[in-house]
């Protein structure tokens, strides 16, 4: 298939797109999510004569504004998509959307270019979603309460939703194993990427050690580590069937431990040294608040451009925090990667052998022609085993790409 007839789908900034062929990216438009916003804004409205404590506007000293109990406007909600995988129709796209307080399925058909809520529920939120290819069923990580994450089941309306996995870990991007020609097409697998936390004696989360890869055999059930080192994270796996061979591929960086070390009279020399600017920037920092409240004017930049969310301007990476804004501008608004050459996408056959296949990859994707779909944050790559990469398109903070058959 030529590149540029090649169907895909990627997620940026919390947002669908979708690229047919030599077309522009197409965003997909939620309905629902729309619907949240307009009755967000319809709320506010009603409720503005609360907000009118004095005659210039809102109390600066008011509880909800210091402690963030107001609530939010439509131009601050948080209404985006968490995980997107391939529905069992021909050209529709299954999707998790979380709107802060409710989360739900969808189902998006390209052709008739109508979006089909599935369920939505309150306190729901899915990320890293994979439906079974031939079953009513699908994989997909959710976070809990104590920090850790989990991979779970659930059918496509919400039904039977189950934890399979469980510890002090962060279980995640779950994808199916593909299954051998004289198997069972419906048999149930999972590969995925895990990671143990470390924690204090209160119970706080310290640090985090490298990722593996998992195989989960649910049938029978069996767990086995298929790699696994001290100096690499090994991220989102996917497999498939070739020449008769089940081929892993994955996202290969080095791990670097995050968490508290010990403390050394280095470190408290550094603290002495470095005190004085830490201490004038929470200074800082402190009274540009109070400017905020009385005047909602910054003590810098004040005629400049409307700061941005959070959600905009970092990427969180498999455990990484990504400064894509400031990446972004020291390129000076061109295409460029959001992670380093190190963040490398290889291939593994059964007998263990590693084939580098590209560097700077964010995330990836295997399309049913053979070929590879990968991102490095700013542009879209197909990649054929046989060839050299050939760019689709760019766009600002893709955090994930799919392939459409």
């Amino acid at each position: 298939m030529p590149a540029d007839a090649m169907q895909f789908a990627f997620l940026a900034e919390g947002k669908l797109y979708v690229k047919r062929g030599a077309t522009a990216p197409q965003l997909i438009e939620s309905t629902f999510a729309q619907n949240v916003i307009d009755r967000a804004s319809q709320s506010a409205e009603r409720n503005s004569w609360r907000n009118k404590n004095t005659p210039d506007g809102p109390n600066p000293f008011s509880r909800s504004l210091i402690w963030g109990g107001a609530a939010r406007t439509p131009e601050t909600r948080v209404v985006r998509i968490t995980g997107l995988t391939g529905a069992p129709g021909v050209g529709q796209l299954l999707y998790a959307l979380d709107t802060g307080a409710v989360g739900g399925l969808f189902i998006y058909d390209l052709k008739q270019d109508y979006e089909n809520r599935l369920f939505h529920r309150q306190d729901f939120t899915a990320k890293d979603l994979a439906h079974h290819p031939t079953k009513e069923l699908i994989a997909l990580s959710i976070t809990n309460d104590d920090g850790t994450s989990s991979i779970a089941l659930m059918q496509p309306g919400g039904r039977g939703l189950r934890p399979i996995t469980q510890g002090d870990t962060r279980d995640e991007a779950p994808a199916w194993f593909p299954t051998p020609p004289d198997q069972n097409a419906d048999r149930e697998v999972l590969i995925y990427q895990s990671t143990g936390l470390g924690r204090n004696q209160r119970g706080n989360i310290t640090s985090q050690g490298p990722y593996s890869i998992c195989k989960l055999d649910i049938d029978n059930p069996k767990l086995t580590t298929l790699l696994e080192d001290p100096k690499w994270d090994y991220l989102a796996p996917r497999a498939r069937i070739e020449n008769g061979e089940e081929i892993l591929y994955f996202i290969r960086r080095p791990y670097k431990f995050e968490g508290h070390r010990s403390y050394t009279p280095l470190h408290l020399l550094l603290d002495i040294v470095l005190f004085p600017f830490r201490f004038f920037r929470a200074l800082f920092h402190f009274l540009n608040f109070f400017s905020l409240m009385f005047s909602q004017k910054p003590l810098t930049t004040a005629g400049g451009p409307k700061p941005e969310s959070f959600d905009t301007r970092y990427l969180m990476l498999h455990g990484k925090l990504i400064d894509a804004e400031k990446i972004l501008k020291a390129q000076k608004g061109k295409p460029a990667a959001l992670v380093p050459a190190t963040w490398e996408l290889l291939r593994m056959t059964p007998d263990g052998k590693l084939q580098p296949l590209a560097t700077h990859v964010l995330s990836f994707d295997l399309a049913p022609n053979g070929t590879i779909l990968y991102t490095n944050g700013s542009e879209v790559f197909t990649l054929p085993l046989d060839g050299k990469p050939e760019r689709l398109c760019a766009h600002r903070m893709i955090q994930q790409v799919m392939a459409i058959p």
